[in-house]
């Protein structure tokens, strides 16, 4: 029985009881229905394109190029799924990616709950899901199945191969951030949870094998999930658990089956803390699971898992091979655990036990810990009390945790920690690096028996390891040696190395004890371990070695010796103790140092805090560094260093660096809590000696910095680098406050300070006028958040800010450098740079600058407030921000800016009571990069917007605060502009702008207002920004250009170049060239030599059109380039016309050499034409380079057609052309006598669709031979006669790659190929080849039609070569590398069309090669076919003869396949020596060169492929053999063939798999249910008998009945019964079992599929297998889409009339006219159905009362739809009259009565896989007559309620009609499909209920309908010629739904309303995804 419907009905079910749910609410007299929330969906994503109907705004779901049934879901940020039965869900064979928010980085919140089964993200057999964005959710069931991410078996035993990547963070976590409860009911605290944990098979069972997982794999093959970001996950069960449950296929060892990577973020899991059930935070049951281990080695990525850890193994295997998981319980698993960072940490134990421990290898090092104890139940699979048979597969746990590879730190130092706190053992085999492994005791700990954690087993150790043993003192004195050796002797004890009592010596151990059990507790005494070997290498302490430690007290005084920390340090100092003056200094170096060898100071993961107190007058220190001494603190786990320094009279310096060569490197954190003196000198961080360093790797916080006698701000600073070289680096944030000096100072010739960005800059905070600065240069340089690869700073986008003053001092050569790159960074203050320093500011991405005062007083008071460059956003979107010049010294000094690039926003502040009285200071702009631009801001206070003169003015004035002096020399790269803004927030729209025109004069700006429109002149000959649609034309020569007639050009010769190149920007607008010539060369664009032109579009919407026409016999241009010229053109370009009278006319041209020609947007061409046609269009191209080492690249994709000549061509050496894909379509030459070409390569190369060397994913279509030559060869023989030949020197080369299903290629690889005789007496033969190289990218469906276009060879008239006429010859298509796709389903396909072999040099990949065929010559009697029977060993005579010629190939990648195709026109499919002879016929055409020398990398395929009506069929060429002496492939099938009918039992019965049936499971497990087993595929499956599923026993095994079909055989199965029967399987029949793998349910059984499937025979010796395909053909599918397209969009607007009898009850109109307008989507996928209809609708009407409460009226509609499906579409048209009629009663009850009659008209057009498409149309009739009654119950307030009942009933007409196909005959002639449609009634019930509010002017409602279809069903027919079946399909649309609809109607005058309505459908079959009703009526 299958299952299927009843799933499905109730999920549906579910939905409806939902529907009437709301209903209720609704007649409780609810108001209104609140619509759900924005971007919520409530039905789950299924990886199909039609997904696309449940889109919402902002969302949609696309198709992805060149991937069959691939789709890309783009959802936005924050997008939710709320559901009941899975989020996203690809089943079967989908495949699909989904990208959230921009760029992928958003987030998408799901949420999965209900009663079983519940799931967040699923995969199934096949698929293939990528997640780019992050995932945070929960699920939670009230039954026991419950996944975050599954990936399972649909149904087919072990599966195929299936992937999922999450690229993002995925959490699904609780509102508990540290959840430990096990408790059944919904807890907050977990992510991920079930009502029950134990899979629901016993309630004394106590593991976890059934348990909820946060991510499951439960698939083999090598199936992978990969988790490529932050993990978090809280489950109240298992974390990440693999499940393969079968072997699988694919000869793939456990390991590899199935494989979970979560190696590129942080990892937390949480499971329960349990004593009475165990959960597993990793669980394998089988392939591998990897966190934070990649390769062979573990990550640096935080892990936190608090949870036990499982890995199975197979631990018997029998006399048949098979083991103890056989065979579906479990495989061998492996589990990789990296904790290698001090915030990693694993609680719980390895669960796998005794001989059946899994593999686990784990990493702990780096201060990572593990702390060894049950998290839970220790036994988490409790085999115990499992079920039977499960019990008897496991053995019992033992209580070890067993460790297959123990990786340890790289000493002591990075050791890892082991808290030993459970009492089952750690026994690991193979053991390296340094663990720490600590020990509570009882007692004194004497004694093994006082330790309470098992023992440590090491097997061997690698050499170098070291293992110590710890435990802390309590109970012990500390100073009694001999307490102390007794303690470490009984420690000793729980330690065992096993390989020791062999020899071997490679463990050091040692032992331990410790003031605490934490990791950094310092040891008071410790010894080294011995092994002795007669106790299996038990440890004993060596008693000499003991040490006590605890007698040295911890230091708290100076630092100057290396020292590592054993606690957190201090270290104070009040009295002199550093240098011979007094000084005083917390750490300095005491010895010898120096930057090589420095004092290093390790905190060890302790914090550092330093206090120096100075009472007298001498220099107190923090840290310092004199005379070349170096110091380095190391400080690897960020604790704060923390520095005071104070003095009451001398110096006070928090971190120095004095003397030559001195040095101080620490890690941060760094925080200066002060640095304080009575005196004049204090400082932060400085750096005072000659190439002195000081780097602090991490944050600086300087929180006090003061000097109370301080005269100059040079004495007190908070960063300062104060002598030659000397430098300062921070790599971090700075916050740095200074209230009397500068903040950062850099002083001297080479002196540096670079810090990070993100931190605050402030100086001079508190105190005015002395002159102190944020930022001083003096000689030296300043870098703030600059990326530099010498100091390791890389610019951030975190908030900076910037307080103070900035200067260059004056005079010097000092450099600043700031970066300020969000929109939450700022800098306040002014600026002042000397003649020879320079100060760059970068302001971008809304940074701002206010300079709104002086901060430092006369320093800048008298001096320009000057930047020397200033960089803003790469566009007006990132633009940088200037806010604030207001003036407030008046003394009207401006803003200078030297060098000026990007984009600014400047904000003006403006007189109120003047708007045109701009007071704030002048902005002058010096110079300007090209492409720059500039908006000058204004709010709109005290401006009307209707006084235009007014809004002028102000503009004006506006704009003249603005002055660019490089306007006076008339260089024009500052495009400017002004605004009035409703107010000067960044979002405020603006009320009126306009550009900025600067005066030639003084460069001061002005704002003309422009009239718009567009403007006609002559040519561009100089840099100019467009100011509104331009048009430029010409028909005069100029001298100065080679006497072109151009109209955009240079005038001035050697006027341009790389860095000044003329710069034309369109500004937004479109620009139109002409060229008009009556006597010399035109080109409407010409770069002459040496010149530069660049021409800017920023807008795609903009053009740049070009026209030229020459009525002389010289040359037509679009675009031409002399030598060395470059042309940079952005957007997009249309050459429209490039004809001459004469014979040369090009599109886009490079006459010479080392030209450059680049396009960043589309080109198109089009009417390019040499009139005279001399050379037979060789002279005529559209994109053409002649020029040696010259370029054209074209970034978009091209558009090329109605070019007399080759659309893209070069012959120059060295030269390149490169497109990015798009239409390339040569002119048809049906003569074949002209030069006409989609592309020529002469010499040089040409990349089509070719991204950096790689094949692109643009669409592109080429239409036309495609040519490329070995031009010198051609030359040599064309010019010297044949007398002197030479090898080429150079190959022309073309790159093509078609990688999408829309890409194609029609024609021929075209080359010159020459027959010379060189030798004098007629000897020495030899054919020259002049082929190029020609390298095909064919893949995703991309076609190549390999069929002659044009005349090939590109001479038409004989070479003389002496005495003879050689003429060039051609002899099929030759590519180089042909690349096919990476599997079948992604192969490229070829049509060999071409009588003349086409040979490939070399095969990669997949490939179709299709072939077209005619009956085969015949001998016996007229009017008989005879086809000799095959004797023994040769292959049946074949029906056919295959057209075309050979497909040769010379060698082949690894894995290469070609499938050779034909088509079934003239062969009897239910014939196997028909189906066989005519599949050998085809294998013939196949040649491979290679296999002559021992190459066996391609393989083969041959298949006929289904016609109009009949099913496909194919050869498996298991063993094809290829001849040796000539490579040709050849099969000869061997062996008794065993018969088969195609289409399997008579009622449609299904094959299995050939890897067997599916079983049922065991309860539980990845993507099962709690109630069923598991469901065939849509593809197979099996059935049992005939009255349901098939069951097997507990055991196994599979029993067929009577009354139903039989259990397979392991060689091959049987057919079922009459009544339904089906084959078994390869390896078995279907077993139902409650011991099966996860997935299934305890009842077990499966079901058949849906539609029938494949079946297929088999040779039990032999190799050939005959495989049959679906009945149901892709032409009778796409015929049933048709045809279900028109029949759903008569039905979803045959009752559309009682929406506007609706509009009348509720408008209580009079007389009047109407007009409606409706538009919709309607989707369907069931029954070999998969469509997706969009409709728009236009109806007009007249209605008026007649008395007795009645209203009649009449209609007519037109109705337009447009539906897609699977290989094609259809164009719906219907026309409907209609009449119609309401009666409507005072007490509120209604009738409504409408007839309607319609004219259906239905065009189509679609193909198949084989290529063979059907097109045709047909018409109809509808008859429809629908009636309605309900009653209106008004309430309070105009409250109303309206329920209502409708029936609805309609027919269409059935009809027979044929439509075209282009499938041939065998006489030849194209085959008509005849179809035979049956009629389709519907009769549609309706149940509804309205609520609304009705007022005086307008009224609003809402309605929900349950409706339901009782009939709807048709069946058609079809026949084809010359195929013998005669075929039926069936479908039928009986349904239930539910409708949802709001609307209204407002009142817009005494005459006039408008109405409108919203409604969707949902929980059916068949869809209206949205719908959109709007209409007006004019009463009278």
């Amino acid at each position: 029985m299958n299952n299927n419907w009843l799933n499905g009905w109730t999920r549906k079910l579910g939905e409806k009881r939902l529907a009437m749910a709301m209903t209720a609410m609704l007649l409780a007299g609810a108001a209104h229905c609140p619509a759900m929330a924005a971007n919520t969906y409530t039905a789950s994503l299924n990886g199909s394109a039609a997904d696309r109907n449940m889109m919402k705004s902002g969302d949609s779901v696309i198709k992805e190029g060149g991937k069959k049934d691939a789709v890309i879901y783009r959802l936005q940020d924050g997008t939710a799924f709320d559901t009941k039965m899975g989020c996203v869900k690809f089943l079967k064979d989908s495949t699909g990616t989904i990208n959230v928010g921009k760029d992928g980085k958003g987030t998408l919140k799901v949420r999965d709950r209900g009663n079983g089964g519940n799931v967040a993200f699923h995969v199934t057999d096949r698929g293939n899901l990528t997640v780019n964005g992050n995932i945070k959710g929960t699920v939670a069931t009230k039954g026991y199945s419950a996944n975050g991410i599954a990936m399972v078996r649909y149904g087919e035993g072990q599966g195929d191969t299936a992937h999922m990547a999450f690229n993002g963070d995925v959490v699904f976590w609780g509102s508990n951030d540290r959840p430990e409860k096990d408790e059944p009911g919904e807890l907050p605290g977990w992510g991920i949870q079930a009502a029950k944990t134990n899979g629901d098979v016993d309630r004394r069972y106590t593991g976890s094998r059934w348990a909820p997982a946060g991510v499951m794999l439960g698939m083999a093959s090598n199936s992978r999930i990969d988790l490529n970001g932050d993990v978090r996950i809280s489950v109240r069960g298992n974390g990440l658990v693999t499940d393969p449950y079968y072997k699988g296929t694919g000869g793939f060892s456990d390991y590899d089956s199935a494989i979970i990577n979560a190696n590129k973020g942080d990892v937390t899991i949480y499971t329960p803390k349990s004593g009475k059930t165990g959960y597993n935070a990793i669980a394998s049951y089988g392939g591998t699971i990897n966190v934070n281990w990649a390769g062979k080695e573990p990550g640096a990525h935080n892990v936190v898992l608090k949870g036990n850890i499982l890995a199975t193994k197979t631990w018997i295997v029998d006399e048949k091979g098979k083991d103890s998981g056989y065979p579906h319980f479990y495989r061998d698993g492996r589990v990789n655990l990296g904790l290698t960072t001090g915030k990693s940490s694993l609680s719980g134990v390895i669960s796998n036990g005794g001989e059946v421990a899994g593999e686990v290898n784990m990493a702990v090092r780096n201060g990572a810990q593990w702390n060894h104890v049950a998290y839970s139940l220790a036994d988490t699979l409790s085999s115990d009390t499992m079920p039977n048979p499960s019990n008897s597969h496991y053995e019992p746990y033992t209580p070890t945790s067993f460790v297959n590879v123990l990786k340890g730190g790289a000493g002591e130092k990075n050791a890892g920690i082991i808290f030993q706190n459970d009492k089952a053992d750690i026994a690991v085999k193979e053991y390296s690096g340094s663990v720490k492994v600590v020990y509570r005791h009882d007692g004194k700990g004497t004694s093994v028996r006082d330790y309470r954690g098992g023992d440590v087993r090491i097997g061997k150790a690698l050499p170098g390891s070291e293992i110590i043993l710890v435990t802390d003192n309590s109970g012990i004195v500390a100073t009694d040696r001999k307490a102390v050796t007794a303690t470490l002797k009984g420690l000793a004890g729980k330690l065992y190395y096993t390989a020791a009592a062999k020899g071997e010596k490679n463990l050091a151990g040692k032992v331990r004890i410790a003031e605490g059990l934490t990791a950094v507790s310092a040891t008071q005494a410790f010894g080294q371990l011995t092994y002795d070997a007669r106790k299996n290498g038990q440890g004993r302490l060596d008693e000499a070695s003991v040490r006590l430690t605890n007698l040295e007290p911890l230091p708290t005084g100076v630092i100057d010796t290396p020292e590592k920390f054993r606690a957190d340090r201090t270290a104070t100092v009040t009295a002199p103790n550093y240098g011979k003056g007094g000084k005083l200094a917390a750490m300095f170096s005491k010895g010898a140092s120096s930057k090589a060898k420095p004092m290093v100071v390790d905190m060890h993961g302790h914090s550092l805090t330093m206090d120096v107190e100075g009472a007298d007058s001498k220099g107190v220190y923090g840290i310092v560094a004199e005379n070349g001494k170096a110091i380095k603190v190391s400080n690897a786990d960020k604790k704060e260093i923390r520095i005071s320094a104070g003095s009451r009279q001398g110096m006070a310096t928090g971190i120095h660096a004095g003397g030559e060569n001195s040095s101080i490197e620490l890690e941060g954190p760094v925080t200066i809590a002060k640095a304080e003196t009575g005196g004049l000198l204090a400082g932060g961080v400085a750096a005072e000696g000659k190439n002195s360093r000081v780097v602090i790797d991490g944050p600086l916080h300087i929180e006090h910095v003061t000097a109370d006698g301080v005269t100059t701000p040079e004495n007190v600073t908070g960063i300062a680098a104060k002598a030659e070289g000397a430098g300062v680096i921070v790599r971090d944030a700075v916050d740095v406050a200074v209230e009397q000096g500068h903040a950062i100072m850099a002083d001297k010739r080479g002196a540096k300070v670079a810090v990070g960005g993100g931190g605050v800059i402030a100086g001079n905070v508190n105190v005015d006028g002395n002159g102190a600065m944020a930022l001083y240069a003096r000689d030296g340089r300043v870098d703030v958040n600059v990326t530099d690869a010498e100091t390791g700073i890389t610019e951030t986008y975190k908030a900076t800010e910037v307080h103070g003053d900035i200067a260059v001092e004056p005079g010097t050569g000092g450099e600043i450098n700031l970066n300020l790159l969000g929109k939450d960074s700022y800098w306040e203050g002014f600026s002042t740079v000397g003649k020879k320093g320079s100060f760059n500011l970068t302001l971008k991405n809304g940074a701002k600058w206010m300079p709104l005062m002086s901060y430092s007083g006369s320093l800048l008071e008298d001096s320009e407030i000057r930047v020397t460059k200033l960089t803003g956003g790469a566009d007006a979107d990132h633009a940088g921000v200037m806010d604030g010049l207001m003036d407030e010294l008046m003394d009207g000094r401006p803003i200078r800016i030297d060098n000026y690039s990007g984009y600014m926003a400047v904000r003006y502040d403006h007189d109120e009571s003047d708007p045109t009285l701009f007071t704030d200071r002048d902005l002058r702009i010096a110079k300007a990069a090209p492409g720059s631009g500039i908006k000058l801001i204004t709010d709109n206070k005290g401006i009307r917007a209707s006084d235009k003169e007014q809004v002028n003015s102000v503009l004006n004035a506006l704009a003249g605060k603005l002055y660019y002096a490089e306007a006076i020399s008339g260089i024009n790269n500052l495009a400017g502009k002004v605004e009035i803004a409703e107010g000067l927030t960044a979002p405020s729209a603006a009320m009126k702008t306009g550009n900025i025109t600067f005066k030639s004069e003084n460069g001061q700006g002005s704002y003309v207002e422009v009239e718009e429109g567009p403007v006609t002149s002559g040519a561009i000959v100089e840099s100019e920004m467009l100011k509104g649609d331009r048009t430029a034309t010409n028909n005069e020569p100029d001298w100065k250009i080679n006497n072109y007639v151009s109209a955009l050009y240079a005038k001035e010769r050697n006027s341009t170049s790389r860095q000044k190149p003329m710069v034309v920007n369109m500004n937004g607008y479109n620009l139109t060239l002409r060229a008009d010539s009556d006597r010399k060369i035109a080109a409407a664009v010409f770069v002459d030599s040496n010149q530069y032109i660049d021409i800017k579009n920023a807008n795609p919407e903009k053009k740049l059109a070009i026209t030229v026409h020459n009525a002389d016999f010289t040359a037509a241009n679009g675009i031409r380039l002399d030598g060395n010229a470059h042309l940079n053109v952005e957007g997009r370009v249309e050459i429209l016309e490039s004809v001459t009278r004469g014979d040369s006319a090009n599109g886009i041209y490079i006459a010479q050499q080392t030209a450059e020609a680049r396009f960043g947007g589309p080109v198109k061409i089009r009417n390019v034409d040499g009139k005279r046609f001399r050379g037979a269009g060789n002279n005529v191209t559209g994109i053409y380079v002649v020029g040696d080492d010259s370029k054209i690249t074209v970034d978009g994709p091209v558009d090329i057609a109605d070019v007399r000549g080759t659309a893209i061509r070069t012959s120059g050496a060295k030269s390149m052309i490169s497109v990015g894909g798009g239409n390339i379509i040569a002119v048809k030459d049906p003569d074949k006598k002209s030069n006409f070409y989609a592309v020529r390569v002469d010499r040089g190369t040409i990349n089509i669709n070719m991204k950096d060397g790689a094949p692109g994913t643009e669409s592109t279509v080429i239409e036309g031979d495609m040519f490329v030559t070995d031009e010198t060869s051609k030359k040599v023989i064309e010019y010297t006669k044949g007398e002197k030949f030479n090898e080429a020197t150079e190959r022309g080369e073309l790159n093509v790659a078609l990688t999408t299903g829309d890409s194609s290629w029609t024609g021929v690889l075209a080359y010159d190929e020459y027959d010379i005789k060189l030798g004098g007496d007629g000897s020495g033969g030899y054919i020259k080849p002049a082929s190029g190289k020609l390298n095909l990218y064919l893949r995703d469906g991309a076609t190549w039609n390999n069929e002659a276009q044009g005349h090939i060879t590109t001479t038409t008239v004989p070479t003389v070569v002496g005495d003879r006429k050689l003429m060039a010859t051609y002899g099929g298509s030759r590519v180089a590398v042909l690349h096919g796709g990476a599997s079948d389903e992604r192969a490229g396909i070829i049509f060999q069309k071409d009588e003349r072999d086409i040979a490939v040099d070399k095969v990669s990949g997949n490939l179709k090669v299709f072939y077209a065929h005619e009956p085969a010559a015949v001998t016996a009697a007229p009017g008989v076919m005879s086809l000799r029977a095959a004797l023994p060993g040769e292959a049946p005579a074949s029906p056919i003869a295959i057209k075309g010629g050979d497909f040769k190939v010379h060698a082949a990648e690894a894995g290469s396949k070609i499938t050779l195709v034909t088509d079934n026109s003239g062969i009897v499919m239910t014939d196997r020596d028909s189906v066989s002879g005519a599949l050998n016929e085809l294998a013939g055409k196949l040649y491979y060169d290679a296999h002559t020398t021992g190459e066996k990398n391609l393989t083969g395929k041959v298949e006929i492929v289904e016609g109009l009506t009949s099913a496909s069929a194919s050869l498996k060429l298991k063993d094809i053999t290829f001849r040796d002496e000539d490579g040709r492939g050849q099969y000869i099938a061997t062996g008794d063939e065993a018969d088969s009918e195609p289409g399997g039992s008579e009622t449609g019965g299904t094959t299995g798999s050939e890897t067997g049936g599916t079983s049922g499971s065991e309860p539980g497990g990845p993507g099962g249910s709690e109630t069923g087993g598991t469901t065939g595929s849509e593809t197979g499956g099996t059935t049992g008998s005939e009255t349901g599923g098939s069951t097997g026993s507990e055991t196994g095994g599979s029993t067929g009945s009577e009354t139903g079909g039989t259990s397979g055989s392991e060689t091959g199965g049987t057919t079922g019964s009459e009544t339904g029967g089906t084959t078994g399987s390869e390896t078995g029949g279907t077993t139902g079992s409650e011991t099966g793998g996860p997935g299934g349910s305890e009842t077990g059984g499966t079901t058949g599929s849906e539609t029938s499937g494949s079946t297929g025979s088999e040779s039990d010796d032999g190799d050939e297998i005959i495989e049959y395909g679906n009945e149901e053909t892709q032409i009778m599918r796409g015929m049933k889409n048709v045809m279900a397209s028109t029949a759903l969009m008569w039905r979803n607007t045959s009752s559309d009339l009682h929406q506007r009898l609706g509009d009348l009850r509720l408008a209580k109109e009079e007389r009047g006219v109407w007009a409606k307008y409706k538009g919709g989507k309607i989707s369907m996928n069931t029954q070999n159905t998969g469509l997706s209809n969009s409709y728009k609708a236009f109806s007009v009407g007249y209605d008026l009362p007649v008395g007795g409460n009645w209203t009649v009226g009449g209609a007519v509609t037109k109705v337009d739809g447009d539906t897609g499906f699977t290989g094609g579409h259809s164009d719906n048209k219907e026309v409907a009259l209609s009449a119609y009629g309401t009666l409507l009663k005072e007490d509120g009850q209604y009738l409504d009565l409408v007839v309607s009659r319609s004219r259906l008209d239905t065009d189509f057009r679609f193909r198949n896989d084989g290529g063979y498409q059907l097109a045709g149309e047909y018409k109809t009739r509808g008859n429809v007559f629908s009636a309605e009654y309900g009653k209106r119950f008004v309430k309070d307030k105009g409250i109303y309620v309206d329920p209502s009942v409708q029936f609805t009933v309609g027919k269409i007409k059935g009809l027979n009609y044929s439509a075209a196909s282009n499938l041939r005959d065998s006489k030849g002639d194209f085959k008509h499909l005849h179809v035979d449609q049956s009629g389709f009634t519907s009769a549609v019930g309706r149940l509804g209920i309205s609520v609304g509010r009705q007022a005086d002017n307008y009224n609003a409602f809402a309605k929900l309908v349950l409706a339901h279809e009782f009939s709807g069903s048709f069946d058609s027919s079809f026949s084809a010629d010359e195929e013998p079946q005669n075929s039926k399909t069936h479908l039928d649309m009986k349904d239930t739904w539910c409708e949802f609809e709001v609307g209204g109607s407002v009142n817009m005058g005494e005459n006039t309303h408008l109405y409108g309505a919203f409604s969707r459908s949902f929980a059916g079959d068949a869809t209206n995804k949205w719908r959109i009703d709007a209409g007006v009526r004019y009463s009278f």
